[in-house]
């Protein structure tokens, strides 16, 4: 069995679309060599990945030929824009501790502590 074939085989077994004899087949496969557990792990997490990266891009009815399709690339760090929004709080709770620090200071000035 060539490359291509085990690999459309295990991504079959993975997304349940196997009868009984190709699940002996795949465990038997996988069994051989450790190399081949190795591989399998390798496609079972990806194909998870994928899930949870691009959900809509994989179902089940596309899994074989898109998986075969689709490379692990790097993905890009994250990075998030500073928003407005995120300005206005830090600001409103810099001016409220403030306020709460110069009312604090004069009730203490006051002698009431």
């Amino acid at each position: 069995m060539d490359n291509n074939e085990i690999t459309y085989l295990l991504v079959r077994y993975i997304t349940h679309a196997v009868n009984a004899a190709e699940i002996t087949q795949i465990k038997e496969w996988i069994n051989a060599h450790p190399e081949n557990e190795q591989y399998f792990a390798q496609l079972y997490e990806t194909w998870h990945d994928m899930l949870y990266l691009q959900p809509a891009d994989v179902t089940f009815k596309k899994a074989p030929v898109k998986h075969l399709s689709i490379s692990r690339q790097p993905q890009p760090p994250y990075s998030k824009r500073f928003q407005l929004s995120d300005l206005l709080v830090y600001c409103s709770t810099v001016i409220l501790f403030t306020g709460f620090i110069y009312i604090v200071l004069n009730i203490y000035n006051l002698g009431v502590f």
